[in-house]
């Protein structure tokens, strides 16, 4: 199989076991995921079969959005609900004004340290593998996006959050960074991803469903495609002879694109189609869609990164 599912991960099982449990279920000798989801989570957690598992790193980049859920007054060694208590904060009250405003200082670009209860490696060791050791490694800051950040609802000492977000970003961590604007501590005591790129979690199947899918023969179903998996990068089209050019890992000039559907700046991806809808690759374009319009018809507009047409 080459193509995409758009799993429902369950809590309690780690990812790469559930990319296991979708390769024997489906008979598939490749799989991968593209993105990690802890133990304590669920939701969407797209899996790449076959051919498909060439584009695991370009579904990395694409934004997530979550909902969860903050517990207030208790901070954990892994910032998540199954970690050993650290501190604790009897006395404390919140409202909500306060919430939203400290909400608002995490909107935007921030710096995030990354747990060291994470599957991260540093010098070829994930950290978590050191964490479980005692050992605790200094870690470099990382700039991640935060592109939206909503307050849900508080119910007691629980805080219902959603929040959209750049690849790598931890959510447990804005968690723990929250709880200790609010002087109280948090952790994050529950989170569903709802979406990957556009992979949504209304559109996902669960374990149990894909099972009774394959044996009634209809796993296609719900099998993406790799160029509706990446829906979300601009399309560009080109003519038979550019075909050619591109599937050689060609540069190809703006002579032989005969359309392109959505906007792009220098160095963005995009998608590329031959004459059928045909998907070919995925390509750098070299200049923005301002720098494009003004473009001489043979000179070099996009390169190559991947070829998937054989």
């Amino acid at each position: 199989m080459d193509g995409i599912i758009n799993i429902n991960k369950p809590i309690g099982i780690t990812s790469f076991k559930t990319v296991s449990i979708v390769r024997k279920i489906l008979n598939a000798k490749k799989g991968g995921h593209t993105g990690t989801l802890d133990p304590l989570a669920s939701g969407v957690l797209p899996i790449c079969l076959g051919k498909a598992t060439r584009v695991v790193q370009y579904l990395l980049t694409s934004n997530k959005v979550y909902c969860g859920r903050m517990k207030l007054g208790i901070r954990t060694d892994t910032q998540d609900a199954e970690g050993a208590v650290i501190e604790k904060c009897e006395d404390f009250s919140v409202d909500e004004s306060r919430i939203l405003e400290i909400f608002l200082k995490y909107t935007g670009e921030i710096q995030q340290v990354p747990p060291m209860f994470s599957a991260k490696k540093i010098h070829g060791e994930k950290l978590y593998t050191l964490a479980r050791k005692g050992i605790v490694l200094e870690r470099t800051p990382k700039t991640v996006r935060i592109a939206s950040l909503s307050l849900l609802g508080i119910e007691g000492d629980e805080v219902l959050f959603r929040t959209e977000t750049s690849s790598g970003t931890y959510v447990r961590t804005l968690c723990d960074s929250i709880g200790q604007d609010l002087g109280c501590g948090a952790h994050l005591k529950s989170l569903v991803r709802e979406r990957v790129g556009n992979m949504d979690i209304k559109d996902s199947v669960t374990l149990e469903r894909l099972r009774e899918l394959k044996g009634e023969g209809r796993q296609n179903e719900v099998l993406y495609s790799i160029s509706d998996a990446l829906s979300f990068y601009p399309l560009a089209h080109v003519d038979k002879k550019t075909e050619a050019e591109l599937l050689k890992g060609n540069m190809i000039s703006k002579r032989g694109i005969t359309g392109i559907q959505g906007s792009f700046a220098a160095r963005d991806i995009l998608r590329v189609v031959g004459p059928g809808e045909r998907f070919l690759a995925l390509v750098e374009s070299l200049v923005g869609m301002e720098d494009y319009e003004r473009l001489g018809m043979d000179v070099p507009a996009m390169k190559s990164k991947r070829v998937f047409a054989d």
